[in-house]
C-alpha cells in the first residue's frame, strides 16, 4: 500500500458538500471527505512490486526511502523467474507510476 499526496480537492469539496447536504450532518461531511481523499490517495501494489519493495528492503538494510540501491543488485536479487527485460520494465513501470525513483544508474522508493 502507497499514499500519495492531493490528487482532486475538487472531488473531495463535492463529495463533503453532497454529504453535508445530505445528512446535515457535519461530522459525517467530514468523515466522507476525509475516505474520499484517501481513496483517491490508495494504491494498491502487485505482487511483483511488493517483491521488488522486499528485495530494496533487504538490500538497503530496511532504509528504502534513503539508501540507493545499484540498479545491477537490484536486477540480481530480482525474481530470477523473470527475464532481465521484464524486471527492467517493471522498474520503469514503478517508476512511472510514482512509486520508484531512479537516478545514476540506482534506485530506491518515493517516500
Amino acid at each position: 500500500m502507497r499514499v500519495d499526496g492531493w490528487r482532486n480537492p475538487a472531488l473531495t469539496t463535492m463529495v463533503t458538500a453532497a454529504t453535508e447536504v445530505a445528512s446535515q450532518s457535519v461530522p459525517i461531511a467530514a468523515t466522507a471527505g476525509v475516505l474520499a481523499e484517501l481513496a483517491q490517495r490508495y494504491k494498491h501494489l502487485k505482487d511483483a512490486e511488493t517483491a521488488v519493495f522486499d528485495v530494496l528492503r533487504r538490500l538497503a538494510a530496511g532504509e528504502i526511502y534513503t539508501v540507493w540501491v545499484d540498479e545491477d543488485d537490484l536486477l540480481d536479487a530480482m525474481d530470477s523467474e523473470m527475464d532481465r527485460d521484464d524486471r527492467m520494465r517493471l522498474l520503469a513501470n514503478m517508476m512511472s507510476r510514482g512509486i520508484l525513483e531512479h537516478g545514476s544508474g540506482k534506485w530506491r522508493a518515493v517516500p
